[in-house]
């Protein structure tokens, strides 16, 4: 992701060693059409490789609704050039969403943000930021296609609960990164250590 001082949109670059990078010149995932639910961020994406197609999926929100994430999905054979999932698939009739919040799940309030997806065998798991009222937790839902997707029933999985997740009695674990080792996911995630946001920490966890 980067930001250029009014939108968020997401950029690509290239190395053969991992330590000395070439980025492409223009983003590669821009923001959405005027009046699209990701119009004004396009941001925090995850990506796979499935065969031979890149999948990605992404946080974005709207200029109308900026304090509203949602999570979109987009695909690629290069990298480069993503194409946002056709409105005729999405489960909401919307170019690239494939999940929204709902206010009636626990630490679902508002937003949903943050993908980050493992395919393990033919099923995709995804895990997301949920924003509930005193704590950003994370959530984990399901998909047989990485389009439509069933939330666990025991959401949020990971809730705020350490020392260091906590600022008096609200609490946040945030961003999450899972792989799969053969046997168990594991994640590392980002904490805040003060009121300010600031001092994130990195956590593990395994499941």
């Amino acid at each position: 992701s980067c930001n250029n001082g009014k939108v968020s949109q997401i950029f690509y670059a290239s190395s053969n060693e991992g330590i000395n990078w070439h980025p492409y010149p223009e983003p590669v995932l821009k923001i959405g059409r005027d009046g699209s639910w990701d119009d004004y961020n396009s941001e925090v994406p995850t990506v796979i490789k499935d065969r031979n197609i890149l999948k990605m999926w992404y946080a974005g929100y709207s200029h109308a609704k900026s304090d509203q994430y949602n999570i979109g999905y987009a695909t690629s054979f290069d990298g480069i050039h993503w194409n946002r999932l056709a409105a005729n698939k999405s489960p909401y009739g919307k170019e690239g969403l494939v999940l929204t919040y709902d206010e009636s799940k626990e630490g679902e309030f508002g937003s949903i943000a943050d993908p980050t997806v493992v395919k393990v065998g033919e099923q995709y798991h995804m895990w997301y930021n949920g924003f509930g009222i005193n704590m950003i937790a994370i959530s984990h839902a399901t998909s047989k296609d990485g389009i439509k997707w069933e939330r666990d029933k025991a959401n949020p999985v990971l809730k705020p609960s350490m020392k260091w997740e906590m600022i008096g009695a609200e609490g946040s674990v945030t961003q999450p990164a899972v792989l799969w080792n053969g046997k168990n996911f594991e994640m590392w995630y980002g904490s805040f250590a003060d009121e300010y946001q600031r001092y994130t920490v990195i956590s593990h966890a395994i499941s």
